[in-house]
């Protein structure tokens, strides 16, 4: 089923947090168990296991996955699991599947019916709730709802559940109580990339009180620093209210000074000057401060790249534009 490339893989994978099985590393887990049973398990990878204690023989029990299933429905108030659910290394829809068809099937001991009935386990509810749910915590967790469709959510595709939803909305298909649900959460907004976006330049506006961000800053899955860039290039085609907003950042929109400021683009669009004076001034003051008083002409090329390195991110900064950079700081 694995070649050893993938299941070294996932080896190295559950052996940097056997406490976080995702949906994948899950049926590997499985899998390994159940060739160990048979004795199918080659011996190299026997080995590899045991080094890290693989729990071959550890059975985990009806309660304890009753008691995970618990915990679910006390906080979505159902007991109805989106597919690739997984919670403390259990596969929870799997689980709660196989108890539901012994339940009809009266394959469960009293108790255990009377368990699985005080969650609820014989009501049928639609399931579009629990994923709304689980986008509302992302929201609250990561600040956006700007995920790709490979976004997961404990083992649940939770991106390309939201990806359908709006396909769905597009094509007039999806109930008027279910869009009216997405739109509490903003994503219908035909500026919510936009204005999420700018809510994490100004964060970082206020954090560090500059508007220069590196062009390889990223937060929360969002390539921050490139799509500021790409609006500094392209202001022109923005509109009354955006460019209100990023003036409040102190952006510099005359022609003249941009190109003083924010330098050529490279082939690689990679900054080759930087954006704006203050983040210049704060982190040059930085680098005098940490190598000391000292001219560049006295300093290896080496040396003067790894500084600046340090303070202005992974930019490419030439020799010319380094001895530029002074002048410009004795001129602010």
């Amino acid at each position: 089923m694995y070649n050893d490339i993938e299941w070294y893989n996932y080896y190295l994978e559950y052996k940097m947090n056997p406490d976080k099985v995702k949906q994948e590393l899950y049926v590997w887990v499985c899998k390994q168990k159940e060739e160990y049973k048979n004795g199918t398990l080659k011996c190299e990878r026997e080995k590899l296991l045991k080094r890290i204690d693989f729990p071959f023989n550890k059975v985990i029990t009806w309660e304890e996955c009753y008691a995970v299933a618990k915990k679910f429905y006390q906080k979505y108030g159902t007991s109805v699991i989106p597919f690739g659910y997984i919670s403390e290394g259990i596969n929870l829809n799997y689980w709660m599947k196989a108890q539901k068809e012994k339940y009809y099937a009266n394959k469960l001991t009293n108790e255990q019916k009377k368990l699985l009935e005080a969650i609820k386990i014989n009501e049928e509810t639609d399931v579009w709730f629990v994923f709304y749910q689980m986008l509302d915590e992302t929201n609250h967790k990561i600040g956006h709802l700007l995920i790709g469709r490979k976004y997961r959510f404990s083992g649940v595709a939770l991106g390309k559940w939201l990806s359908i939803q709006l396909k769905e909305i597009k094509n007039g298909t999806l109930s008027e109580e279910k869009v009216q649900r997405l739109s509490k959460l903003g994503i219908l907004d035909k500026n919510y990339e936009w204005n999420t976006y700018y809510k994490f330049v100004k964060k970082y506006y206020e954090t560090y009180n500059c508007s220069y961000i590196p062009i390889d800053y990223s937060i929360v899955g969002l390539n921050v620093g490139l799509w500021f860039m790409n609006q500094i290039k392209n202001y022109k085609n923005l509109n009354e209210e955006q460019i209100y907003k990023l003036k409040q950042l102190n952006i510099i929109w005359n022609e003249k000074e941009y190109k003083i400021t924010h330098g050529k683009i490279d082939s690689e669009n990679r900054l080759i000057d930087y954006t704006t004076r203050s983040i210049i001034k704060t982190r040059f003051n930085e680098f005098l401060n940490n190598i000391g008083d000292v001219s560049f002409d006295k300093c290896s090329t080496k040396e003067i790249n790894e500084q600046f390195s340090s303070y202005f991110g992974n930019d490419r900064v030439e020799r010319k534009t380094k001895k530029k950079l002074v002048k410009t700081i004795k001129k602010i």
